[in-house]
């Protein structure tokens, strides 16, 4: 030992706590090989409180000296278990036949002593310790051979690529020796070992524990390990094609629910279709519900036929797990269309074209012309579905369609279908589309629907009039010329409900309006009995205005 080392080391004896812990840790971050500096370490010991212990047990496994093995092990064995875990992890760190040693130890170990030394076996990685542990899996005792299971696994994260390479090794020959295939608790450790290690070339030993000869525990727990492994590397398609066969069998808890989880994250091949398509079938509910997710993520139109059924399914999550895939495979866009087509109801055409939507981008010019136009023909019938398309169709292009809307919408209106006009039109407003022509084309359709009711409060919950009272604030668009035009499509009493309802207006030029639309209105129809009333309203406004 140097001067130096001699300095920190003889701080451990200091009466002052702080400088005792200080002297511990640098010695452990020197990490010196040195037998003096271990004994300085371990006479330490005997006063250190938990805190300078702890320092101390990591300082001597960091000089890594066989000398700290006396210190340790006592440590080891009968400390608190904050403290154990911290000697056991100092022991794997000595340059030693460390293994010997603790073997010796073993055999007159109580159990809690056990429980700690397989703790530092594990810790090692070395083909010798490996050995001891797997040999312990033929204890009798059940409980010793899963916490050997669990000491290995545990502590694999700690064990650099080369040194889970060999324990891959010692495991895969393990399992197979004849006595391990004789003892179903050693066969089982191991396969759940290989599966934490996750290595994928352990896929076909696992999938020979899957058939039929072996029991189900030995079964289910094969299953699970291969569920943890990588889902890289070769033969993931050979084990789908061996694993799916199982969802058939009757032993749901060991067999069927095993296998589901270790395919669900897996993609299939093309070549499954067919099994998924009778696995589909099954009277168990979680198997058909698997195989139609799994179908869900297979291209065709045998698999989008197979959906657009399974959307009328008993089943609620049968019927999701179709509607989603529907949204998904790009086969199922015209399919999809010619369903909307068919239904009815307006609940099935909303449901249609919620999953139509996804599919906007791959719309055909030429379909989107149809979709439109039966859209259109439906408003024409004032059919419940139209809302449906009308969503759909503007979630697709919905400048396109508003401006078929537009022309369509004056074509009603010119062919007298004002019903239609007015529930086509109305599609416009808050669009960029509605301009002064299409209100006043809106309005005149309504007025033409509108109930007629002179009552000052229906009058005020009339939209035709509301429309009118707009184009009338605009003094570039010439409100009365263009009822003076639509003169074939107007009947007597619309223009007198017209005019009625602004000849009691406050403002000077909606009053100005109803004089024209009276004047007009009693040219054109003299003999009418609204034109008599207009000639009536005239007069009374007239003298109200001459007595005001």
């Amino acid at each position: 030992m140097d001067k130096q080392l001699q300095t920190i080391a003889a701080l451990l004896g200091s009466e002052a706590p702080n400088r005792r812990l200080a002297a511990a840790i640098v010695l452990g971050e020197l990490a010196p090989s040195d037998a003096d500096v271990v004994r300085a370490l371990g006479s330490a010991l005997g006063s250190a409180d938990d805190t300078l212990t702890r320092e101390i047990v990591a300082a001597l496994g960091r000089t890594r000296h066989k000398t700290a093995f006396p210190y340790l092990l006592p440590m080891l064995l009968n400390a608190p278990p904050a403290l154990r875990d911290a000697a056991g992890k100092a022991l794997a760190q000595l340059k030693m036949d460390i293994e010997s040693e603790l073997e010796k130890v073993w055999a007159k170990a109580a159990t809690v002593q056990k429980l700690a030394l397989m703790d530092v076996f594990a810790r090692l990685h070395s083909d010798g310790a490996t050995r001891f542990l797997l040999t312990g899996l033929f204890d009798p005792d059940f409980e010793m051979v899963k916490a050997i299971c669990g000491a290995i696994r545990r502590h694999i994260s700690d064990a650099n690529e080369d040194e889970r390479k060999d324990l891959f090794k010692q495991i895969s020959s393990f399992v197979k020796s004849p006595r391990v295939k004789k003892d179903m608790r050693a066969t089982t450790s191991c396969l759940i070992l290989l599966g934490s290690l996750g290595n994928p070339a352990a896929r076909p030993l696992l999938l020979d524990y899957t058939g039929p000869k072996q029991v189900a525990f030995v079964r289910r727990n094969a299953l699970q390990s291969l569920a943890n492994l990588s889902r890289e590397g070769a033969g993931v398609d050979t084990m789908i094609k061996k694993v799916l066969p199982l969802l058939k069998e009757e032993d749901r808890e060991n067999i069927v629910s095993p296998a589901i989880a270790l395919l669900a994250p897996l993609e299939f091949p093309a070549g499954t279709v067919g099994d998924l398509e009778k696995l589909a079938k099954s009277d168990n509910a979680e198997v058909r519900r698997f195989a139609v997710r799994k179908l869900g993520h297979q291209p065709g139109k045998k698999v989008v036929s197979a959906m657009l059924d399974w959307l009328g399914d008993a089943d609620q999550e049968v019927r999701d797990i179709a509607a989603k895939a529907l949204c998904r495979i790009e086969d199922a866009t015209q399919p999809l269309l010619e369903k909307l087509g068919k239904v009815t109801t307006a609940d099935d055409a909303w449901n249609i074209v919620k999953l139509l939507k996804p599919h906007a981008e791959r719309f055909a010019k030429d379909a989107k012309k149809k979709l439109a136009v039966r859209c259109l023909d439906l408003m024409e019938k004032n059919d419940p579905r139209v809302p449906a398309y009308t969503w759909l169709l503007r979630n697709v292009d919905a400048a396109g369609f508003n401006a078929q809307v537009a022309e369509v919408g004056e074509d009603f209106r010119q062919r007298k279908k004002f019903a239609a006009a007015v529930q086509s039109l109305r599609l416009l407003a808050n669009t960029e589309m509605f301009n002064a022509t299409v209100r006043y084309q809106l309005s005149f359709s309504g007025l033409k629907t509108s109930p007629k009711d002179l009552s000052p409060g229906r009058r005020g919950e009339d939209p035709c009039l509301r429309g009118f009272t707009a184009l009338l604030r605009d003094p570039s668009f010439k409100l009365f010329d263009c009822l003076a035009k639509d003169k074939k499509l107007l009947e007597p009493e619309d223009l007198f409900y017209l005019g009625f309802h602004f000849a009691e207006s406050a403002l000077g030029h909606e009053r100005q309006f109803s004089q024209q639309v009276f004047e007009f209105l009693i040219k054109t129809w003299p003999k009418s009995e609204q034109a008599k009333a207009a000639k009536n309203k005239l007069k009374t406004e007239g003298k109200n205005e001459g007595a005001s």
